[in-house]
């Protein structure tokens, strides 16, 4: 489920979603220590759009489940890592 929030992100809000852009989705597992996962977005600037009170919430799911420091996103205008570890017990 956060997988997909961040890579739906990437599709809304950048030009991920056309044909000449492109996202990726890594994820690597460390059995019992965590779960990696994050996806690579090269489709340029995050277009800021409109949101009424069904949407923009997605980030704030993903770091709730998360946890305080364990997501982010890095990166610029041209590419960006939004990433989340879980916890593996």
């Amino acid at each position: 489920m956060l997988a997909s929030e961040l890579a739906t992100n990437a599709i809304l809000h950048s030009r991920s979603g056309h044909a000449t852009r492109t996202f990726a989705v890594r994820a690597k597992l460390y059995p019992g220590d965590y779960a990696w996962v994050e996806v690579i977005d090269q489709g340029g600037a995050w277009a800021q759009d409109e949101h009424d009170d069904e949407h923009a919430r997605g980030l704030a799911i993903v770091a709730n489940i998360a946890g305080d420091d364990n997501w982010g996103i890095d990166g610029d205008d041209a590419s960006r890592a939004a990433w989340f570890r879980l916890n593996w017990h």
